[in-house]
């Protein structure tokens, strides 16, 4: 199996934020979800 490098999903997703496709927008997952990771010491 083949990955594309880091510079392929940078790009990509560098894409989608600045078209405002992003998965989370403006914050809206991370701030929800955020004090939940922290609490499971996810990293």
């Amino acid at each position: 199996m083949d990955y594309a490098c880091c510079d392929h999903w940078n790009q990509f997703f560098a894409q989608l934020k600045d078209t405002g496709t992003d998965l989370d927008w403006g914050t809206q997952w991370t701030m929800v979800n955020l004090p939940v990771l922290k609490s499971t010491n996810i990293q």
